[in-house]
Parts: C-alpha cells; structure tokens; sequence
C-alpha cells in the first residue's frame, strides 16, 4: 500500500458509508475508499468544507451502491 501525502479527504464506500474524514497525516488509503484531493491553486482548508459536505450529503453516496 502506497502512502498518500496529506492533506486529503478519505470517504468509505464500504461499512461507514459517507463518514468523510480530512487526513492529516501521510496514511495508505484502502481500495473501498474515495479520495479526494484539491486542486492546484484550490485553498486545502476548502477540503473540511468538502468533507462537511460529503457527510450531510452521505445519502447520495448510499444510493450509488443499489
């Protein structure tokens, strides 16, 4: 498993669906998780907003996997 460089958004696919987390820390991501990362020139600390989102809006995420 590769390390990741932080700062980047994890959000299971699998189990805790939805459950967005900002990672911090360099970490291995499994293969049932979406990353998601900032775009250049984009403000990292938009990817808490990200998250926040991706959280209120889990149910769009469970919907994907029927």
């Amino acid at each position: 498993m590769k390390l990741l460089l932080p700062p980047f958004v994890t959000i299971p696919s699998t189990g805790s669906i939805g459950e967005a987390h900002v990672q911090e820390w360099p970490c291995g991501v499994a293969d049932d998780a979406l990353v998601l990362t900032a775009k250049p020139n984009v403000d990292p600390a938009l990817l808490y907003v990200a998250a926040a989102v991706a959280r209120q809006e889990r149910w769009r995420l469970t919907m994907v996997e029927s």
